[in-house]
């Protein structure tokens, strides 16, 4: 695969590779595949946390009123 860089980002690559100690070849895989299964770990719990809203489970309005009067402070 070929990969197009300026000169500045081929400058930034070349100083973090070495201050990490690893070809740039390899800097650039370790980011492409942390890139990965971080973008993979954030879309699951997306996912997870949309999962709830799929039931359709919604407060009547007593609910909700019970709901905001202990949440909120009294006066």
């Amino acid at each position: 695969m070929r990969l197009d860089l300026s000169s500045d980002q081929r400058s930034q690559l070349e100083l973090i590779s070495l201050h990490l100690g690893k070809p740039p070849e390899q800097v650039l895989t370790d980011a492409a595949r942390y890139l990965f299964e971080n973008d993979m770990e954030f879309l699951e719990s997306v996912e997870r946390g949309f999962a709830p809203s799929t039931t359709q489970h919604f407060l009547d309005p007593d609910q909700l009123d019970r709901r905001f009067a202990s949440i909120l402070p009294r006066r």
